[in-house]
């Protein structure tokens, strides 16, 4: 894949922190880019605080572009466990602490 899909993702990178930035164009990534990402990165300013509404509708929109077996990689302010996570489809691979940063790597929850 060429650089082509981190410009349609990026293309609203300056959105404000309401959680703009690339929710609402969800279905016209996965309609580009066909089977979906195998690794999304998502790291959103957090100087306001938590931003639980911002980091939701992150993660919201990171999961519909996935591919079958694709990762999230998210970083925020505090750590989001499997139960925070399940209602988003979502749950922990792998996850720590880089000084004030919780990093996570997130996959879909399966359903077998």
């Amino acid at each position: 894949m060429g650089g082509g899909w981190v410009r349609a993702l990026g293309e609203r990178r300056t959105g404000s922190a309401q959680g703009d930035a690339g929710v609402g164009r969800r279905a016209q990534v996965r309609q580009r880019h066909g089977a979906g990402f195998d690794l999304v990165f998502l790291d959103p300013p957090f100087a306001e605080g938590a931003n639980e509404a911002l980091l939701t509708a992150a993660l919201q929109a990171a999961c519909a572009t996935l591919s079958a077996t694709g990762l999230i990689y998210l970083e925020a302010p505090h750590a989001w466990s499997d139960e925070a996570l399940a209602p988003l489809g979502l749950a922990l691979h792998r996850h720590g602490k880089a000084g004030a940063v919780a990093f996570h790597l997130l996959r879909a929850l399966t359903t077998d």
